[in-house]
């Protein structure tokens, strides 16, 4: 009789590594996020279930199109309305809150902001620009000396700084006026063809073409108030308009340089460094331009992690840099009778309030992320999570049992399903399931038994289905 050597931890905190060649690595880690543990716990590291959202309110104008903090207040264009978000505390320490029209939005797409104490730019790239004095709306597409059609704004140094659509010009606002413009406040950027988009990092404007940037910083003249800084071209330019954002003293990017493949990128010191692992790269690569074009980065913090979220065609990347690790985040829409799995449905994030309010990309609703719900606006969550194959030194083994430390007594209805594939993903056994305890039984344990022999790439993969606490925690094999 074979003997029973002792258990041993299996990875699955590795989070999303989806290779090329399935049988090599097909890891994936849906709606659950990575954390490593820097006390002494039960594991090293393990799974949380990634936060929720909640309603805050419904029967805006249509999907979010963007939202932005502007002088202590949430502003949300929706459809193809400019919202101001009122928050008011209730006698008994509740918040309520309440949407105020301000102004109509045409259009559809995407918008950018940048605000000063006193006003608020609004643009869609390429097609209409406004700024907004808490009071009145004026299109800058009929101010003079603004160059348009514009594709990008920020507000550095109390200017509003504006790249025009197809060239390189760019031209800024007067002092801390959004309204006024001068026929020689603008400049040529020799460096690029074409400006993609800009940001504003520490004090500095980078002028983001397609394969370089040209960073900028302030001066004191009567004319246009910045100039190039001398040796600081980089040679990795923006893939998209949008698909940018600040994160953490730093600031994150899907670009390249010429001749080259697209990657994430995250400004460190003076030059940027990738963050895009290979299975990433290779599912950009094969994107479409135009999907790749229309991409687009959020972040957030949350818990002491820091997010950064890129949308790009059917999926939603989640990058954590405290853990450094990737997964994905998946949300599942009504449709007739049924759902459809999308990307997570949010499409702009602010925080404010000492919340995380969320415009949403399938419904006229605004939301928060919230840690003490596991559904997205009472629509149950499906969790995946796939291991790396079960090599052991090239030897086949006999695994009595598989135990999965996940939390446990909440409901006699929920149960967690494993599946495993010994070719990388193309076939796959059936579902096995284990209850996950009734209310209070906390002493469950979630032991799936008499599995027989495993070859060397077999992959395990988990689901979790249910509205209740979903921390993955540790997982063990019994085997021979």
């Amino acid at each position: 009789m074979a003997k029973r050597i002792g258990r041993i931890e299996l990875p699955f905190t590795d989070g999303f590594y989806l290779s090329r060649s399935k049988p090599q690595s097909s890891k994936i880690c849906v709606n659950w996020q990575p954390n490593d543990n820097t006390q002494a716990t039960l594991s090293g590291s393990n799974l949380y279930a990634s936060p929720g959202l909640s309603e805050v309110l419904d029967g805006l104008d249509g999907i979010g199109r963007g939202s932005h903090s502007f002088n202590g207040v949430l502003y949300t264009v929706n459809g193809e309305k400019l919202y101001r978000i009122d928050r008011t505390v209730n006698p008994d320490g509740g918040e309520s809150y309440s949407p105020v029209d301000v102004a109509d939005i045409p259009g559809s797409g995407r918008v950018i902001f940048a605000s000063t104490a006193g006003q608020l730019v609004i643009v869609e790239p390429d097609i209409r620009a406004y700024v907004y004095d808490g009071a009145t709306l004026t299109d800058l597409y009929g101010v003079t000396n603004v160059m348009t059609p514009i594709r990008d704004v920020i507000q550095i140094n109390s200017f509003f700084l504006f790249c025009q659509t197809g060239t390189n010009w760019l031209f800024h606002s007067a002092l801390n006026d959004g309204k006024i413009y001068a026929a020689l406040d603008r400049w040529q950027v020799t460096q690029i063809p074409e400006t993609i988009g800009l940001i504003n990092f520490r004090g500095q404007a980078y002028i983001m073409g397609e394969y370089s940037t040209v960073p900028f910083v302030g001066r004191a003249s009567n004319q246009f108030a910045f100039q190039v800084i001398p040796n600081g071209i980089i040679d990795c330019g923006l893939a998209g308009t949008h698909a940018k954002t600040l994160f953490r003293g730093s600031f994150v990017f899907l670009g390249s340089g010429e001749n080259a493949e697209q990657q994430v990128w995250l400004m460190s010191g003076a030059y940027p460094q990738t963050i895009s692992t290979e299975p990433l790269d290779y599912l950009i690569q094969n994107e479409s331009r135009e999907s790749i074009q229309t991409s687009f980065m959020m972040r957030h913090s949350q818990d002491g992690a820091e997010f950064l979220c890129f949308r790009i065609g059917d999926y939603c990347f989640v990058y954590d840099l405290v853990v450094g690790r990737w997964h994905e985040r998946r949300s599942r829409i009504p449709f007739g009778d049924d759902f459809l799995d999308t990307p997570w449905r949010v499409n702009s994030i602010t925080q404010i309030y000492n919340k995380v309010f969320v415009t949403d990309s399938a419904d006229s609703i605004l939301g928060v992320i919230d840690d003490l719900s596991a559904t997205e606006y009472g629509i149950n969550l499906h969790r995946k999570v796939r291991t790396q194959p079960f090599m052991n030194m090239g030897i086949r083994q006999r695994v009595w049992a598989i135990e999965a430390y996940f939390d446990v007594g909440y409901s006699d209805e929920e149960s967690l399903q494993l599946r495993w594939s010994d070719d990388g993903g193309f076939t796959w056994s059936n579902w096995i399931s284990r209850p996950l305890g009734a209310v209070g039984e906390y002493g469950r344990r979630v032991v799936f038994d008499r599995l027989g022999a495993f070859p060397n790439t077999r992959m395990l993969e988990f689901v979790y289905t249910g509205i209740n606490p979903a921390s993955f925690n540790k997982l063990l094999a019994n085997v021979t």
